[in-house]
């Protein structure tokens, strides 16, 4: 039996940018306006309207990793137990 559900694991914005600017600081030539680029086109690609049309199911809030692993575990868990 196949199965599919659409999730979206949310990141705060200054989150996701500190991430983005501390990976960036340990590359040897770092890239800064490159990084910028990315996070203003995922602004772009992930916006509420792009995400609704692509019909997300759920959503996870990733602050701690594997809490947010942990959710999305559980949860995939038991949307399969019901899908059998």
């Amino acid at each position: 039996m196949e199965f599919s559900s659409n999730i979206y694991i949310e990141v705060d914005d200054g989150l996701r940018l500190e991430r983005a600017l501390s990976r960036e600081r340990s590359e040897r030539y770092p890239k800064y306006t490159e990084m910028c680029r990315r996070f203003l086109a995922d602004e772009v690609d992930f916006s509420e309207e792009n995400i609704k049309s692509l019909g997300i199911d759920k959503r996870f809030i990733n602050i701690d990793l594997e809490s947010c692993v942990r959710e999305i575990k559980e949860y995939m868990k038991g949307v399969t137990e019901c899908e059998l």
